[in-house]
């Protein structure tokens, strides 16, 4: 309609007409805002800033609260303060959202709402993780989530709790800006996951011009903007040691005659669906003095099973040792490996240092263009390079196998026993 149809039309309508569309979310929601349909777990909402995340997560609640399938709703977000400014009382909050005859009471002190049917909305915050243990409702929304502080372990606690039967299936919306990280990338790949992405400009209808033209000149193709303007989960991350700028910088397709291989194996503690993988990679000095990267191994299994996987490639790549992490049961590493092969040269190293301190030898290598893969056989390993903060919590035991290889290869077992002199060594 034109402006002045639009005007008319809205002034012929009665009170009650009126009040009805004002609150009819499905009527002003953008088809990306409104729930997917089928069978699904978890509503992942991952968009940029000003895309409506809050009143998706807002008006999302107060459906379930009205449907009354499950009579306990958990709100969370990353703080006290951001439960309350944001999901609760801002104005794209439940206060704020609700239609007259159906707002809730909220009382903080309890850190609940209760609708007037008798559905409790349950407050928790993402930097208590302890308070999830307990809940047992089929309705869960988690805001930002990928930025809590303790999110992995807050959402395991959760997920223990959602279990109701009755409710016409568990279901939980998350809306967030992503961040690589483990749980991010977990939550993604899940087959029970729908995924929507969606960017800043999306709602541009609702935002202001200035705001807009603003962010577009300052961060639009940025890898700032790209996550928070875009939704992306970014696949370089910048506490990461690697980018895969320089990973493909330094890509090779064949290499001069090889010197020196070992097997580098960095073995998991467990074994399991959710245990570390165990890391177990190929690599080669050459006579150039470069490193080759050969193949990589790495992967879930048991110790028979990695133990069988890395002398099959000791033979097969006519490898010179294989270089075995003992700070995780180095005595059964090798025990198992000699039970398959007795004769095989082992190296034990023991990692005095931090992951990253460690890495950091081998990643200036890379650098200084000394390092190379061979081919394109290795995403997994690529990924884990230009994603993992060897600070925090994220899978990188491809890595470490790589290191603990290149280390014996390149800097003769140094950076075991003092990185800090072979990165020193290696700036010259």
């Amino acid at each position: 309609m034109d402006p002045g149809q639009l005007k008319r039309t809205i002034l012929a309508l009665s009170p009650d007409e009126a009040s009805a569309i004002l609150h009819d979310w499905e009527f002003w929601a953008r088809p990306d805002q409104l729930p997917p349909p089928g069978e699904w777990f978890v509503w992942l909402l991952r968009a940029g800033r000003g895309f409506g995340k809050t009143r998706t997560g807002s008006q999302t609640v107060i459906a379930w609260a009205r449907a009354a399938e499950s009579m306990q709703i958990l709100i969370a977000g990353r703080t006290a303060g951001d439960v309350r400014s944001l999901q609760i009382e801002g104005p794209s909050g439940i206060l704020a959202c609700s239609p007259p005859g159906f707002r809730p009471l909220y009382e903080p002190s309890k850190r609940q709402l209760t609708w007037p049917n008798g559905v409790v909305g349950v407050i928790r915050y993402g930097d208590e993780p302890d308070g999830f243990r307990g809940f047992e409702g089929g309705r869960a929304w988690l805001d930002e989530l990928f930025h809590w502080k303790r999110a992995s372990e807050a959402y395991d606690n959760l997920l223990f709790g959602m279990r109701e039967r009755g409710c016409g299936g568990v279901r939980l919306i998350i809306t967030s800006t992503p961040k690589p990280t483990k749980l991010c990338k977990a939550i993604i790949r899940d087959p029970d996951t729908v995924d929507t992405r969606g960017s800043t400009f999306d709602n541009a209808a609702n935002l202001d011009p200035k705001y807009l033209a603003k962010v577009r000149q300052k961060y639009e193709g940025t890898r700032i903007g790209r996550q928070e303007l875009g939704g992306e989960v970014l696949e370089d991350n910048p506490a990461a040691q690697w980018t895969y700028e320089r990973i493909t910088a330094t890509r090779v397709e064949s290499m001069p005659d090889l010197e020196r291989i070992v097997i580098g194996v960095d073995p998991a503690a467990s074994h399991g669906p959710d245990s570390d993988e165990t890391g177990i990679h190929v690599g080669a000095r050459a006579s150039n003095g470069h490193g080759y990267r050969l193949q990589d191994l790495s992967g879930r299994y048991k110790p028979e099973e990695w133990a069988t996987i890395v002398v099959s490639a000791y033979h097969r790549w006519g490898a010179n040792a294989v270089v075995v992490e003992d700070n995780n049961g180095g005595d059964m590493c090798e025990t198992v490996i000699r039970m398959i092969d007795p004769d095989i040269p082992i190296i034990r190293v023991h990692a005095k240092h931090g992951k990253r301190v460690r890495a950091e030898p081998i990643a200036m290598l890379e650098e200084q263009g000394r390092l190379h893969s061979v081919g394109t056989g290795m995403d997994a390993l690529e990924t884990q390079m230009a994603t993992a903060d060897l600070d925090g919590d994220d899978d990188d035991d491809r890595i470490d196998a790589m290191v603990h290889a290149f280390t014996e290869l390149m800097l003769g077992g140094a950076s075991n026993s003092d990185p800090l002199k072979a990165l020193a060594a290696l700036a010259g």
